[in-house]
C-alpha cells in the first residue's frame, strides 16, 4: 500500500500498479531462491484457469538444465534501477564469501 509522506494514510491519487509485461527475447532479471540473476525469456504461454502468463527463461552464464518456467512475480525489467539492485546483491555476496574464507584461514 502506498502512503503519503506522513506514512499514515493510503494515497488516494495513486493509480493501481500495472503488472509489467515481458516479451520473448527480452533480457530480464529473475529471482531464483531470493537472489537476482540475469536471464533471457525464451518462450511464453498463458496458463489456465486464470490465463496467467508464464515465461520460460534461461539464466545467463548457466547451463540449460537451469532453464525454468516462472511467472511475473519472479521477473524484473532489465533497467538501471534493477541493475543497481543486482550489483548491490553481488557486492553483498562477495563480502559474505570473503568473510567465510577469512574464517577458514
Amino acid at each position: 500500500v502506498s502512503t503519503q509522506s506522513t506514512g499514515s494514510k493510503p494515497r488516494s491519487n495513486m493509480k493501481p500498479l500495472k503488472e509489467e509485461t515481458f516479451e520473448v527475447g527480452e533480457k530480464v532479471f529473475a529471482y531464483h531462491q531470493n537472489l537476482l540473476y540475469e536471464a533471457k525469456i525464451l518462450k511464453t504461454e498463458l496458463r489456465t484457469p486464470a490465463k496467467k502468463p508464464y515465461f520460460f527463461i534461461h539464466y545467463q552464464g548457466w547451463k540449460d538444465r537451469w532453464d525454468e518456467w516462472v511467472d511475473t512475480t519472479r521477473l524484473k525489467k532489465h533497467n538501471d534501477e534493477n541493475m543497481k539492485k543486482f550489483q548491490q546483491q553481488l557486492k553483498e555476496q562477495l563480502s559474505v564469501m570473503k568473510n567465510m574464507i577469512k574464517r577458514k584461514n
